[in-house]
């Protein structure tokens, strides 16, 4: 009898010596749960004889499996007594789902809510795991929840002759990036990579899974004869079972142009992928997807309108400015002033920001500075947890100053970006207690009350003590 948590990982592992490439082999699962459902889930080859099948059961009870393969050794196992237990970890909810009833916003499979504040750090694959954990506590400390990074990327044009530059020691092929032999995988590169997804679920941080990239000199197989379906393959089948991915088909998608393949590899994900994670694709409107994560460098607020207006489903800019660190990276940079307006533009817009240092993003990575940006994040993530944001929709009509994210007559987020005294129309107040008014710096996270929140019109004015910048109004019924 095995007992498995609902929603962790449990590895099934099977041996046999086949006489044809490993990476060839069929492999899959058909795992009966305890309704009578079933999902059916591709194994892996992960080296010295030995192939893999990683599970997550869904629903408490007893489960049973049988495998199918086209090798005689990997055929018909069967199994019972696998025994789903409740999850009582606090931060392993499921998969993430976008929440049908607010179509917006995201929800794990347990219903738990989820606003993403991500990070790109691109190089997280390549990282000793001491340095893992260092750059991920310190993400959790400042309540991100989300990394955007490449499976596998070699190294960015800018990073050379560069110190803390990270150069991979693990290729996910055999042989090396400039002679891969793209027919047989590199188990020692993904059992790294394993325990990095790991660890970042045991965090609450999703893996924002960019599979592939095609502006960091990788050597990828030719698309033509889909040469990279064994990569493609052990990616789905390697990582489904955990409840922190996503998959991104690409950074910069944009830089291949073909539908077609494109295309196909949806499919890939769709079919082989039982937990039916979400799918999106870099920079670029991948409308067969489950969300928009693209890039956009200016008119960030009314962007994420008019995406929104355009679908109902969650808008990311995954790339709306770079914070520069102390090592010079890439040649644009943003300062940090500039950046925390342009992130809560896009919040008041009801999207979702993603925050980019220089010195962590790429293949340069320094984790001695503390980016200014850290601490503006984690006074949203302390907003935001407040508020019932997925309730929440865009309505700057009702301020005659800066952006207004609203629930009519419950809950009110306003964002100044120069300061200054503001109007809001909050109409007919509703709910148990009426709302209350505070101002939060969103330098510092300090707060100033700023009086009862009336029927009608309201006139706020920002605390001097905040200086001439910005400043956040948050109204909601306690």
């Amino acid at each position: 009898m095995v007992e498995i948590a609902q929603y962790h990982v449990y590895d099934l592992r099977f041996t046999a010596h086949v006489a044809k490439n490993p990476y060839d082999v069929d492999l899959r699962a058909v795992f009966t749960a305890p309704d009578g459902s079933t999902l059916t889930i591709p194994g892996f080859y992960d080296g010295d004889d030995t192939w893999v099948i990683r599970f997550s059961p869904t629903q408490l009870g007893e489960w049973s499996y049988e495998t199918h393969a086209d090798v005689s050794g990997l055929d018909s196992r069967r199994g019972r007594g696998i025994f789903c237990v409740p999850n009582a970890h606090p931060h392993i909810h499921g998969p993430l789902r976008v929440d049908r009833e607010h179509p917006h916003h995201f929800v794990y499979a347990d219903g738990t809510r989820y606003f993403p504040l991500g990070d790109e750090c691109d190089w997280l694959f390549a990282l000793d795991m001491a340095d893992a954990r260092r750059y991920l506590d310190r993400l959790v400390a400042y309540g991100f929840n989300q990394v955007l990074m490449q499976v596998y990327a070699h190294h960015a044009s800018w990073s050379e002759g560069r110190p803390f530059r990270v150069v991979p020691q693990l290729f996910p092929w055999e042989g090396s990036n400039e002679h891969p032999h793209h027919s047989r995988l590199n188990p020692p590169f993904w059992r790294h990579l394993d325990e990095i997804i790991a660890c970042m679920q045991q965090r609450g941080i999703v893996a924002h899974l960019m599979i592939e990239v095609h502006n960091k000199h990788v050597n990828w197989p030719a698309r033509t004869l889909r040469n990279d379906d064994p990569f493609w393959r052990h990616v789905i089948a390697r990582y489904q079972a955990f409840g922190n991915v996503i998959w991104d088909l690409s950074k910069e998608i944009w830089r291949v142009d073909d539908a077609e393949y494109w295309d196909s590899r949806v499919e890939l994900l769709r079919r082989l992928d039982a937990y039916h994670h979400l799918i999106t694709a870099h920079d670029g409107v991948l409308e067969r997807g489950d969300f928009l994560a693209d890039q956009h460098h200016e008119g960030f607020h009314a962007h994420i309108l008019q995406e929104r207006a355009r679908r109902a489903w969650p808008v990311m800019n995954v790339e709306y400015g770079y914070e520069p660190g102390p090592i010079p990276t890439y040649p644009m940079i943003t300062l940090p002033d500039e950046m925390r307006c342009r992130t809560w533009e896009i919040i008041t817009a009801g999207g979702y920001p993603v925050f980019y240092y220089g010195n962590t993003a790429w293949d340069v990575v320094d984790l001695a500075p503390l980016p200014e940006g850290y601490p503006m994040f984690h006074v949203v993530q302390q907003v935001m947890a407040r508020l019932p944001y997925w309730e929440m929709e865009p309505y700057d009509s009702l301020v005659d100053n800066g952006y207004c994210l609203a629930k009519l007559g419950e809950a009110y987020l306003v964002y100044l970006p120069h300061g200054g005294r503001v109007r809001l129309m909050a109409g007919e107040l509703r709910g148990a207690g009426r709302p209350h008014a505070f101002w939060v710096n969103p330098r510092t996270g300090s707060e100033v009350p700023a009086g009862p929140l009336r029927p009608g019109a309201n006139s706020f004015m920002a605390p001097l003590a905040f200086g001439h910048g910005d400043a956040v109004l948050v109204a909601y019924s306690a």
